[in-house]
């Protein structure tokens, strides 16, 4: 519930105050103090008993966090409003030419759109930058993606959008947000190869899909933290174990030679059949139960920790919509949100050397980067 209470406070107004460089004075939610929060060379700390006396990341830092990021979203939504994306495309899918121009602008539902022409073919076209048609703009849908992989249920996620942003919008409507974006950022970002240490965590957890048990297997690369898969299953067996370290060694093009699991039998069998073999060295199986004093697992645990308390404010999942939320919480952990355990808070992407250069509202700025390197989503005017 951390997350959801630091974004809170953010949304409260006038809660967060930044004294100087990276000091923070955050409010309490009772109004009785206010509490110190500042960052001491990559980690961020705070004073209140939370975060003293369990050593975890509290709704303070979460709130100090949310509030930068929100920072940035509006300046870089700003920037946009005075200075439309009049970058002229490398090339016209319709006759494949590259002798483009920009021919003024047109108007679509109260959304200033540069218009481009061919010198060739003579078509007018615009391009699609992944919002056009939307009855709300690229801001509203980015808003809605962010806070609802931050932690979110739907129905908060629709308060937020209508208190804050005079957005009415129907929590299907931002479910289906999350399944139609979710789906062409996963197929983009397949394009790049993380380049990924020798060590891989791998773990599992319980979930609740539309009241049944249902299991959420994660692999985790040790020296990045990209995560390397994230599968649902309806079992907790070796085929079930197989299928994410199989999908991992697909995305990440190499062996490791060591997997860090817990004690569940059923990795054993997993781990040997998907990464032993003649040809390829073998990798050593580290199950937690019998050297517990000498390596953990705490790097997927920690994941693992913040996924249960999104669950919790999720109250359980849809069975549809279980797939596009593992996917959309793989691309928020790897590419949107910055980890603290890494130097100058990189996402775990840019650590694995994918540099696709996000800013600002990064959920925006990924969506066009989609959409405008496709020629196929280059449409006529």
């Amino acid at each position: 519930m951390r997350p959801n209470r630091g974004l809170q406070i953010v949304t409260t107004g006038n809660q967060v105050k930044r004294i100087e460089g990276s000091t923070y004075k955050v409010k309490s939610q009772s109004g009785k103090g206010v509490y110190s929060v500042l960052k001491v060379g990559e980690e961020w700390k705070c004073e209140c008993a939370d975060f003293m006396n369990r050593g975890v990341v509290c709704k303070h830092i979460y709130a100090v966090t949310f509030s930068q990021s929100l920072r940035n979203q509006v300046a870089v939504t700003e920037k946009l409003a005075i200075e439309p994306e009049t970058d002229i495309p490398d090339n016209w899918n319709h006759c494949g030419s590259t002798a483009v121009l920009r021919r003024g602008f047109i108007t679509e539902k109260n959304k200033k759109v540069q218009r481009f022409w061919c010198k060739d073919c003579k078509k007018t076209f615009v391009l699609n930058a992944g919002f056009r048609g939307m009855k709300n703009d690229a801001k509203i849908v980015t808003v809605a993606l962010d806070a609802y992989f931050r932690g979110m249920s739907l129905r908060d996620v629709r308060e937020h959008l209508l208190q804050f942003h005079g957005a009415k919008v129907h929590y299907v409507t931002i479910l289906r947000w999350i399944a139609k974006y979710t789906k062409i950022i996963s197929d983009y970002v397949e394009q790049y190869q993380p380049s990924v240490g020798d060590t891989w965590h791998v773990d599992e957890m319980m979930l609740d899909i539309e009241g049944k048990k249902q299991w959420l297997w994660n692999v985790m690369d040790s020296e990045t933290r990209f995560l390397l898969a994230s599968r649902i299953s309806k079992k907790r067996d070796v085929k079930s174990a197989r299928a994410p370290i199989h999908e991992a060694l697909d995305r990440a093009g190499v062996q490791p030679r060591t997997v860090i699991t817990d004690g569940l039998r059923a990795y054993d069998r997993a781990v040997k059949r998907e990464l032993h073999s003649q040809a390829l060295p073998r990798t050593q199986h580290v199950r937690l139960p019998s050297i517990r004093d000498k390596v953990n697992n705490n790097r997927i645990e920690r994941l693992h920790g913040t996924i249960r308390e999104r669950h919790k404010v999720q109250r359980g999942l849809k069975e549809g919509a279980s797939i596009n939320i593992a996917d959309g919480h793989r691309i928020f952990y790897n590419y949107i949100r910055g980890h603290m355990a890494l130097e100058n808070e990189k996402t775990p992407a840019e650590k694995a050397g994918i540099e696709i250069n996000l800013k600002g509202n990064k959920w925006m700025d990924l969506i066009k980067q989609v959409e405008m390197r496709q020629a196929s989503y280059f449409i006529r005017y």
